[in-house]
């Protein structure tokens, strides 16, 4: 994975990079090139903010965000056998592939979250798609996301 890694490098925003660079790589099964897909993510807005747009801030890692590990329940993992100085999914923006699965984790509703859906696709970044249906997406720098749209 190397050489496609070396290929995109410069597409990657500097929190990416600083990731790569640290020695941090993206989990075995990750991919740069695959046919977009629907997923879904959980926003937060103002308690009865039904107009707000969606924007690159809906988008932010926890790393951006300044979050750690102990917070982020990752889908599929035990957080406490978790080493977060050598885990990408801190680095990634999280989705799942069923709308159901969100609504589950995040025991919607809540008065202030929201759930969008939008198309994930590789000119927008690499990702990796676990067992349980939750995506890790990494991001570029230049993304597109204007399939993302608010649901039901």
């Amino acid at each position: 994975m190397t050489d496609i890694i070396d290929q995109n490098y410069e597409k990657f925003p500097a929190i990416i990079k600083e990731m790569l660079d640290s020695g941090i790589s993206f989990p075995k099964g990750t991919r740069f090139f695959y046919d977009k897909f629907i997923a879904y993510r959980i926003v937060t807005r103002a308690e009865g903010d039904f107009s707000s747009p969606i924007s690159d801030n809906d988008f932010k890692s926890y790393k951006e965000l300044g979050k750690s590990i102990k917070k982020k329940r990752i889908i599929g993992k035990n957080n406490d056998d978790i080493d977060e100085t050598l885990n990408s999914d801190l680095y990634s923006v999280s989705f799942f592939l069923e709308k159901e699965e969100l609504i589950n984790y995040f025991s919607m509703p809540k008065p202030t979250k929201r759930m969008i859906q939008g198309f994930i696709h590789e000119e927008s970044g690499p990702q990796y798609t676990n067992k349980k249906g939750h995506v890790s997406w990494w991001l570029y720098k230049q993304r597109d996301i204007s399939t993302f749209t608010y649901c039901n």
